[in-house]
């Protein structure tokens, strides 16, 4: 699985590189590029963490767990960006992504374990901890949350294009949807 995954943070990179040498990128180009970027650390602290010490992949865990929990945000300020005429990256849209420091405060209990203590709860596969369930509860509550606002924003485009327009080829973001369903 290790070879997988520094395979998949290598293309990631690679695909993130090629958006960037675009001339004119539009914001959701921007967008797409920084959350590109967030699987290639996702994969590669996830190489990391398969190939190193337990004690290296520790100190590597709030790292990845901040790369993971911000895929769904990226997912639905992309779809936004996609599919409003007037978008703008303010404060307003940039807030979505306070929900990593909510979360990294479900994860202060589990930090403030020591490193064997951490290490016994991340591999224990008999129980679930407090330490552990309040993050994974987050998580999950995060995913769904930012999930279904996505399908919202593309469900809406979907009926503006119906209103708007003749046809619907190459500005439905059909492709957007099935993403989101994958995810």
């Amino acid at each position: 699985m290790d070879i997988i995954s520094a395979i998949a943070s290598i293309y990631a990179f690679s695909i993130a590189f090629l958006f960037s040498r675009k001339k004119q990128k539009t914001i959701s180009d921007k967008i797409l590029i920084a959350w590109v970027l967030n699987f290639t650390l996702y994969f590669g602290i996830y190489f990391l963490f398969e190939r190193s010490s337990n004690d290296i992949s520790i100190i590597w865990m709030p790292i990845w767990s901040i790369s993971l929990i911000s895929h769904p945000v990226f997912l639905f300020v992309y779809a936004l960006s996609l599919s409003k005429k007037s978008f703008a990256f303010d404060f307003k849209i940039a807030s979505n992504f306070l929900v990593v420091i909510l979360w990294l405060v479900s994860m202060i209990p589990f930090i403030l374990l020591t490193t064997e203590e951490q290490y016994k709860l991340l591999y224990d596969k008999q129980s679930i901890s407090y330490e552990m369930f309040l993050p994974m509860m987050a998580q999950h509550f995060v995913e769904l949350f930012f999930f279904i606002r996505a399908l919202i924003i593309l469900i809406q485009h979907q009926n503006n294009i119906d209103q708007e327009f003749s046809y619907r080829e190459n500005i439905n973001l059909s492709w957007l949807k099935i993403l989101t369903y994958l995810y």
